[in-house]
C-alpha cells in the first residue's frame, strides 16, 4: 500500500467537474453557505486526510484555506451524485 489515497471510482475528480483528469483547475467550493452531512467530515479517511495536510504545517506556513482544503477532500473521497449545486443563490465577496 502505498499510503496515498485513491479517488474514489465516480468522484469530481475523476469525473472532470473539478478540471480536466489528472490535474485539478483550481477551482474550489465557497463554503460560505453550505448544506452538508458532518459524518462525511466526521469519517476517518478525511482525517487522515486532514492529519496529513496539518502535519505539514501549511496551513499556518502556507495559508492553505478551508474552501480548497474541502474542496480537494470532496474531490478525493465525494462521489459525483453526492454533490448538490445550489444554482439561483447569489454570493460574492465584498470589498
Amino acid at each position: 500500500q502505498s499510503g496515498l489515497i485513491e479517488p474514489s471510482a465516480g468522484g469530481l475528480f475523476r469525473s472532470g467537474r473539478l478540471g480536466t483528469p489528472p490535474e485539478w483547475d483550481g477551482q474550489f467550493f465557497y463554503n460560505n453557505f453550505e448544506v452538508t452531512a458532518v459524518q462525511f467530515w466526521r469519517s476517518p479517511a478525511y482525517s487522515a486526510l486532514f492529519q496529513a495536510l496539518d502535519s505539514r504545517g501549511g496551513f499556518f506556513s502556507h495559508r492553505w484555506g478551508d474552501g480548497p482544503v474541502r474542496t480537494i477532500a470532496l474531490g478525493l473521497m465525494a462521489e459525483e451524485h453526492d454533490i448538490v449545486k445550489l444554482d439561483g443563490i447569489s454570493y460574492w465577496h465584498q470589498n
